[in-house]
């Protein structure tokens, strides 16, 4: 999410490696920078010498710093969209919510018998939209 935020308002982030952090921590990165070995809670000081070295010296790791005040703001859009399909959604935190789309989807497909939680258990889909699975806290 943090470095999705990033990438919306400097678009050539999404094509070479980056990361939010520097040279002590990296608290996220995106995929180019992660096809390196680039990952969270790696001394940033590491991920640019992996890219450096696993690319021939062709590529370079980009820094980002942290800009909580464009996390926040994006985390309220998002916000914002989600709510209009489930009111009573809970936020974990800036980049994770838990919502429930059952009395949407039932509305949208009009009382036909779907069960949209019989997805594939285990699916590891990496696609960076949605993470979707059943977790109800009663």
């Amino acid at each position: 999410f943090f470095i999705s935020c990033h990438i919306l308002t400097q678009p050539r982030l999404s094509s070479v490696p980056a990361c939010v952090g520097g040279p002590s921590m990296i608290s996220t990165s995106n995929y180019p920078a992660r096809k390196y070995g680039v990952r969270a809670a790696m001394p940033g000081y590491i991920g640019k010498i992996l890219v450096k070295e696993l690319s021939g010296g062709k590529e370079e790791l980009v820094f980002v710093k942290s800009d909580y005040e464009l996390y926040e703001r994006k985390s309220g859009e998002v916000r914002g969209v989600l709510e209009e399909y489930d009111p009573g959604l809970r936020m974990g935190g800036l980049d994770e919510g838990v919502l429930d789309l059952e009395p949407y989807l039932e509305l949208l497909l009009g009382g036909v018998g779907v069960d949209v939680r019989g997805g594939n258990e285990g699916d590891s889909r990496e696609d960076g939209i949605v993470d979707w699975s059943e977790n109800r806290h009663e």
